[in-house]
């Protein structure tokens, strides 16, 4: 099963939303007020969940600490993890 514990699973869980909404502002599909809301909901809600997801699946986080990836620069600490595999 396909989960965001494997690296290359959680890449294109980030990366294929962003390019999406840049490919729909790039064909004129959104327009610019659409393409900065969904940047921010990307930012703000969306890529906080889906690192704090990853992390609760490594064992690193307790579920009652996924909120603390919404809080800037929380999870700096566990970049290396999160990105390249590396404690």
């Amino acid at each position: 099963m396909l989960t965001v514990k494997n690296l290359a699973v959680f890449y294109a869980a980030l990366f294929l939303p962003l390019i999406s909404i840049v490919l729909m502002a790039r064909t004129r599909f959104i327009d610019s007020t659409i393409l900065v809301i969904l940047f921010f909901v990307y930012a703000f809600i969306y890529r906080p969940l889906v690192s704090g997801y990853r992390l609760m699946l490594l064992g690193v986080i307790k579920r009652s600490d996924l909120f603390r990836n919404f809080i800037p620069f929380w999870n700096i600490k566990y970049y290396n993890l999160l990105f390249f595999n590396r404690t």
